[in-house]
């Protein structure tokens, strides 16, 4: 490798070869994608048409739709989503038998999740091809791939002979590159030369593919489908139907432009038809392409076929499309998601390579990316050993879960910190939520909340499921930390309390040591995630100076010097029975001086239900009184036991009917909330000299969404200093 940052060249700007892409990206590889198109999409692909009067029309002539079973997939999905990008097409589909000229199965809504980019099929390979460390290129067609010996790089030239830059890893996510189909359409060889990679030459001499014509017609009036006794019969409006048994061979798949986001001012319609019909075209007309009138003809007669079945008007639009790999007849990938070459960092990725569908494309560029990565990072000596030192029993911060025990033995878990989270449209945030979920990690809490006031003693607004998602982690809100502190890579220590950050200037790296004098080891950078690190507070909890001399980081000082927290104290409570007198599930406090917040925490997803357990919030104002008469040191047994039945009795106040619990006990939450965010749009602290980063809500927000940004911002500082070194 000649540089700290990686540059590969991918070929095929298709969803295989954007998710790629954008894998890369996000692992800090440079990208150039080639693509000989107007636009990125492959079989996601959108098509604009002009009618005769100058109209513009579009059409998802290609993939019309997908559904997703995997679960890596389904992570990208719910990114994809939170970014609007793609939305669930809740809509019905039928099949339709020609042999008996009716209806024979519908498909309701929820049977399976269907997707629809948003405003088109290409809408993800479009952002995809945008992100930061992507550059795409259209109207380019690649002539050669040659390979480098000497230099161990590749070389990609055009078709006009010009070459286009040196790069140390190939994909080619397109069949062509090394297909005998791309000799028929510009009378060259192909691309790659397979005898370069001999170990997927056998893979690679031909791989089958059933070509499809596409019909696209738009219509000034609704379709009306009348021969549909089944559709009369169970009121319902078929907006996706497969045609069975045709007998020219001919349709296979009608589909109403009724998308998300789309114009409804005319009907568009794409179909498809049979791959058989598509073999006896070709085998007439060749591969290459074909004249304006042939493809006419084609559309004369699929339409034709269409109104053999339904009574429909002529459309005042109609064009043809030849999708010539549309399904590939095999999958020469199946397990490994694609083909690699591991000496000369080639992959070969696309629908070919696992199943001919869009998830099928997702996996195999989500596979060449893995494997990019794997040999790309391998040379770079890219991976962070990272171990973490926590004072605690365990992982969690504002996202703890704490057990306690019954007088009778029963364990209780409560979620004292946060009891959820939500997530603006910040996409980095959301992928990161998207994977938890998909790894059971954190679900939504699918509920209703409220505003109760106390002067009114009534509840004045609801909030209805759905207004805006909202998320626990499962079993508890700390299970995200707890399972990426025991990813690989990563040592977490409990019950260690870091007294002494210091800094070997003669070594140029930090030497952390505990509260008892012993030396914790030697790291070239530090994460300090606590603002206890810097804080005053430390020394009113440990007697000593905080761990960070603040001389070492003249550049921070004045922005450690106080962070101002708002304070807080939890309520934890169970009940024997459930509080009926309460129609939500969690609701804020409005006029009152003590109650900020409640929520029912075994309502949550993945809770035990032997008991009904609230977790209350005080105000700051409350905690601020009741801290200025106790001090920070830690606080007694009698003095929490007064402040739990002070906050229970308010409580009870509220006219809610609320019956004496089983269990009670305060905890107090000392830095709840920040005032202040100290590094806003910089989401951390960060001194490049002495590789120290400082992140926590405090940086951001006060909240999960703030905090996960803060730690991605310290990350990203970390790692872009190791890749220049």
């Amino acid at each position: 490798m000649t540089s700290a940052v990686s540059k590969v060249a991918i070929v095929g700007s298709g969803i295989s070869g954007a998710v790629c892409a954008s894998t890369l990206a996000r692992n800090g590889v440079s990208v150039t994608i080639f693509d000989s198109g107007r636009g990125p999409g492959g079989r996601m692909s959108q098509r604009r048409e002009i009618t005769e009067d100058g109209k513009e029309l579009f059409f998802d002539h290609g993939a019309p739709l997908f559904v997703v079973t995997d679960k890596d997939v389904m992570a990208l999905v719910c990114e994809w989503e939170a970014r609007g990008l793609v939305a669930e097409w809740k809509e019905n589909i039928g099949i339709f038998d020609c042999g008996v000229a009716k209806f024979v199965g519908f498909e309701k809504e929820g049977s399976s999740k269907k997707y629809v980019g948003l405003p088109g099929m290409n809408a993800i390979c479009r952002a995809m091809c945008h992100e930061p460390g992507v550059e795409a290129k259209f109207g380019v067609t690649v002539g050669t791939l040659q390979w480098l010996e000497d230099k161990k790089l590749w070389l990609p030239i055009d078709m006009n002979g010009q070459p286009m830059g040196h790069f140390d890893a190939m994909v080619a996510a397109d069949i062509y590159v090394a297909s005998p189909r791309f000799t028929a359409v510009t009378g060259r060889p192909p691309p790659l030369d397979i005898n370069l990679v001999p170990q997927l030459a056998v893979k690679l001499q031909e791989v089958p593919a059933l070509s499809c014509f596409t019909l696209m017609m738009a219509f000034s009036e609704p379709l009306s489908l009348e021969s549909s006794q089944f559709l009369s019969a169970y009121n319902i409006e078929i907006v996706l139907l497969n045609i069975l048994d045709s007998s020219k061979g001919l349709l296979i798949q009608e589909l109403r432009r009724f998308k998300l986001g789309l114009s409804r001012q005319q009907q568009a319609r794409a179909f498809h038809h049979q791959a058989q019909y598509a073999k006896r075209v070709i085998n007439q007309t060749g591969p290459q392409m074909l004249a304006s009138s042939a493809f006419s003809n084609i559309a004369e007669e699929l339409l034709q076929e269409f109104q053999s079945k339904f009574t429909i008007p002529r459309p005042f639009f109609m064009r043809a499309h030849r999708w010539d790999t549309a399904f590939p007849a095999i999958a020469v990938a199946r397990d490994e998601k694609c083909l690699y070459d591991d000496s000369k960092r080639f992959a070969m990725c696309g629908d070919f390579c696992v199943s001919p569908n869009v998830e099928g494309a997702v996996l195999s560029g989500i596979g060449a990316a893995a494997k990019i990565l794997d040999v790309l990072c391998s040379n770079r000596q890219n991976g962070v050993s990272v171990t973490i030192f926590e004072s605690g029993r365990g992982p969690g911060g504002r996202m703890s879960q704490r057990r306690e025990i019954t007088e009778d033995g029963k364990e209780l878990y409560f979620d004292h910190g946060s009891p959820l989270f939500t997530v603006t449209n910040n996409k980095d945030v959301m992928a990161f939520v998207c994977d938890w979920e998909t790894r059971g990690l954190v679900t939504e809490w699918k509920d209703n909340f409220g505003i109760f006031d106390s002067v009114a003693a009534k509840f004045i607004d609801f909030e209805k499921e759905g207004s805006n998602k909202k998320y626990v982690g499962t079993p508890g809100m700390n299970a995200v930390c707890r399972a990426m502190c025991n990813e690989p890579g990563v040592e977490a220590k409990f019950g260690i309390t870091v007294g002494t950050l210091q800094w070997l200037e003669e070594k140029n790296s930090w030497l952390p040591i505990g509260l008892d004098g012993q030396t914790l080891g030697e790291y070239d950078a530090v994460v300090a995630s606590d603002k206890n690190i810097v804080s005053p507070r430390s020394t009113a909890v440990t007697g000593q100076p905080p761990p960070l001399d603040m001389t070492l980081v003249p550049d921070l000082a004045p922005k450690l010097q106080e962070v101002p927290v708002l304070s807080c104290f939890s309520l934890m409570l169970a009940f024997s029975e459930p509080l009926l007198s309460i129609p939500v599930r969690g609701f804020s406090f409005q006029n009152n001086k003590i109650l900020s917040r409640a929520f029912c925490d075994s309502s949550k997803p993945g809770r035990s239900a032997t008991s009904e357990r609230w977790v209350l919030h005080s105000t700051a104002e409350y905690a601020k009184r009741v801290i200025s008469q106790t001090g920070l040191q830690k606080l007694s047994n009698s003095i929490l036991s007064n402040v739990a039945e002070e906050l229970f009795l308010e409580f009870q106040r509220n006219e809610l009917n609320i019956p004496r619990p089983i269990f009670m006990k305060a905890h107090r939450w000392g830095s709840a909330f920040p005032a202040v965010a100290v590094a806003g749009d910089e989401k951390c602290l960060w001194d490049s000299s002495k590789r120290l980063a400082i992140c926590g809500d405090f940086c951001v927000s006060p909240n999960v969404e703030g905090a996960i940004l803060s730690g991605m911002g310290a990350a990203a500082k970390i790692l872009h200093i190791r890749s220049s070194v």
